[in-house]
């Protein structure tokens, strides 16, 4: 695992950073690999061991050292981070060569039917990679179809969801509007994973059809697959699953949100990306502009008006939208609410990432330096804050306590008032 640090909210060590306090300066993440035994107390009273996946580790991930200051170096070879996700108490990295790791409130118990079923907390990253792809491959379908491999993740508030080898969607954890996707009234997972969607049964005729992306916000859940169908569940009385769901006010389980009830076309154009809101779905295509469901009052009487190309990054927070440039690195527009100080402030330097959180931001500049602006009140956008808490028309520098100079930051991520920066080699 390349570098990485955290800072934000952290009552249920969501950071990863080995404890549960809030963070105002950077802290390195920890990342747990090597084989532990958890104990966990049957109902009749005994306690039981589990072997699981997880070390006492060292914030790069080799599984060496018992501290940051035993840590290894950071090499050419380690495997990247190729996506992190975050609810309200819980974060997942997912690397590029498909290890999921998990820190906070997991959602998940102990794989012992005698045990108390109560989920599990983690103060540090740990992997939960065999754990989901075991419990998923119960079914020798189901881990024939997965290929054995997660290829990408997604969070609500308080569920997770893995897609495995690109075709099956599995999920774990609680939520009260549908979120989980499993049914009718059917608000947690008991702390097992359960599968959600597959892909390949869509078309009724047991198609060999990827999943493109698979995004989460508060209590929607949206999926792409690669033929241009767009699924989703969760809550939608905002219509953030359009306007045809919305009298329904929750989608208990997937459904084909891009078709109406006649079989017509609901959007525009197939999508190419899609961003979440609290209560808003925006679908994004190259050069044309955004087609939003749902809550849009955010946003001005004009629409969204902010047309993204293919290379685009575009990001949401919980009720503003941001698209930067990659041709033009200095441009970065913004729409949405700005309560807060959501959207960058006048004096922003060129940025090259950014990421939005609940009701902040946090970027990375043209010399890899990060800041942070919007709502800061855990933390999550450093130290100098005004009396409620906010990062206004202006923006924080956030310093790394690197100890490498070779070691830069070379990506963002952030979730529910969480930060999150991505190091690597200077030259990698």
């Amino acid at each position: 695992m390349p570098v990485m640090y955290a800072f934000g909210s952290n009552g249920s060590g969501q950071l990863g950073v080995g404890h549960t306090r809030d963070v105002v300066r950077p802290e390195r993440c920890l990342f747990s690999f090597k084989q532990r035994q958890r104990q966990s107390r049957r109902r009749d009273g005994t306690e039981v061991s589990h072997p699981d996946s997880h070390s006492d580790a060292d914030g790069i991930g080799h599984g060496y050292g018992s501290s940051n200051s035993e840590a290894l170096p950071v090499t050419a070879q380690a495997p990247s981070v190729k996506k992190i996700v975050a609810g309200g108490n819980h974060s997942l990295v997912l690397t590029t060569d498909g290890r999921l790791f998990v820190a906070g409130k997991s959602g998940l118990t102990s794989d012992d039917p005698g045990a108390e079923r109560e989920s599990t907390s983690n103060a540090d990253f740990e992997e939960v990679t065999r754990h989901i792809l075991s419990s998923s491959a119960s079914s020798s379908d189901t881990g024939r179809r997965c290929n054995g491999v997660i290829t990408d993740v997604a969070a609500t508030w308080d569920a997770s969801f893995a897609v495995l080898g690109s075709k099956i969607i599995v999920g774990w954890g609680t939520g009260t509007k549908g979120e989980l996707g499993l049914g009718p009234k059917m608000t947690s997972t008991g702390g097992q994973v359960r599968e959600i969607f597959d892909a390949g049964s869509v078309t009724g005729r047991g198609e060999a059809v990827d999943i493109i992306d698979i995004v989460g916000s508060l209590a929607h859940v949206v999926v792409f697959l690669a033929s241009g169908q767009v699924y989703g569940w969760g809550s939608c009385r905002k219509g953030q699953l359009g306007e045809q769901f919305k009298t329904e006010r929750i989608l208990w389980s997937p459904r084909n949100i891009g078709l109406g009830i006649h079989g017509e076309d609901l959007l525009p154009w197939v999508p190419e990306k899609v961003v979440l809101g609290r209560e808003y779905t925006v679908f994004i295509k190259a050069g044309e502009e955004p087609a939003t469901w749902g809550d849009t009052r955010v946003f001005d009487d004009r629409g969204l008006g902010l047309i993204s190309q293919a290379d685009d990054v575009v990001t949401s927070g919980w009720s503003s939208i941001h698209i930067l440039s990659r041709a033009r690195p200095h441009q970065l527009q913004s729409a949405g609410r700005n309560n807060h100080g959501q959207l960058p402030p006048s004096t922003l330097p060129a940025v090259k990432n950014v990421a939005a959180g609940s009701e902040h931001c946090v970027a990375l500049t043209m010399d890899n330096q990060v800041i942070a602006w919007g709502w800061g009140e855990h933390g999550n956008c450093g130290e100098t804050l005004d009396v409620r808490g906010n990062v206004i028309d202006r923006y924080n520098l956030i310093p790394l306590p690197t100890p490498d100079e070779d070691i830069v930051a070379k990506t963002v991520a952030a979730g529910c008032a969480t930060s999150f920066v991505v190091c690597g080699m200077k030259d990698g």
